[in-house]
């Protein structure tokens, strides 16, 4: 208790200074808070904005490949009936179509309904693909097609590997390539027993391929689907025209891309 006479004595007055500054320093305080508060807000709002942003422009780019992978579809497709239509007349005349041997080269692979199948979309997505080589006798890999034998192309026997993704792959052979285009099936085994891989080989840079539907989903026999093979049809590649587009879509996918949002966002 302050001794003092003076009704404002300096004691009270520096009591009432510091409850002043209390009130201040809380108000302060308060005020920081909530302006924090504020700017994390506007800063998740922004998150959620990208967020959604990435998501609808992947959504773009999967529709776009839908597209293009039910155009390629229908080429083979269309291929494949003018070949059966060329078969029926070669028939009439007891011919049958000779076919390029495929030793040495591969395809790329086209199935919409994969496409629109997968859980995540990357615009650069490995390619769906199947090639085939063969050994020559000191067990090297040989590029070089049959040999002709009294004047008739011999057949080839392949291996083959077969790439949908990292989790759905397979190598499979050997098997006899045909040297003339048919419409009968050429079954062939994975290299593991495990699956059957029918081919329709016609030629023209063409091909079809049925494979197991458990190991295109790896659905290990759990899928309920009644359908128990999958169709791919398959287009020649041309390694270099691949290449040139790859590092143009690369070139063009770089001055395109937004920022992506830190890592961090995607667990608040």
């Amino acid at each position: 208790m302050c001794e003092c006479d003076d009704s404002e004595c300096e004691f009270e007055r520096h009591l009432e200074d510091e409850d002043s500054m209390d009130n201040e320093s809380e108000r302060s305080r308060e005020g920081s808070a909530a302006e924090y508060y504020y700017e994390l807000k506007d800063e998740r709002e922004e998150r959620k904005r990208e967020l959604l942003n990435v998501r609808k422009r992947n959504q773009e780019r999967k529709e776009e490949h839908l597209k293009f992978e039910k155009a390629k579809e229908d080429e083979v497709n269309a291929a494949y009936e003018s070949f059966k239509k060329a078969r029926r007349r070669a028939k009439k005349k007891g011919r049958t179509i000779p076919i390029d041997s495929i030793a040495g080269q591969g395809f790329k692979l086209y199935f919409s309904d994969y496409v629109d199948r997968e859980e995540f979309y990357d615009e650069l997505y490995s390619t769906k693909r199947v090639d085939f080589y063969h050994l020559d006798m000191s067990n090297q890999v040989s590029r070089t097609d049959g040999k002709q034998v009294g004047g008739e192309e011999k057949s080839v026997c392949v291996y083959g590997d077969m790439y949908l993704d990292s989790s759905a792959n397979c190598s499979f052979g050997p098997f006899r390539l045909p040297t003339y285009a048919r419409r009968k099936d050429v079954k062939v085994k994975s290299c593991d027993g495990k699956y059957d891989l029918l081919f329709k080989f016609f030629g023209n840079g063409y091909l079809k391929l049925s494979v197991s539907r458990d190991l295109v989903f790896n659905s290990g026999g759990t899928d309920s689907s009644s359908v128990a093979m999958v169709d791919f049809v398959g287009v020649l590649r041309d390694l270099e025209k691949e290449k040139e587009e790859r590092m143009e879509n690369q070139k063009q996918h770089a001055q395109n891309r937004s920022p992506s949002p830190p890592e961090s966002w995607l667990y608040k």
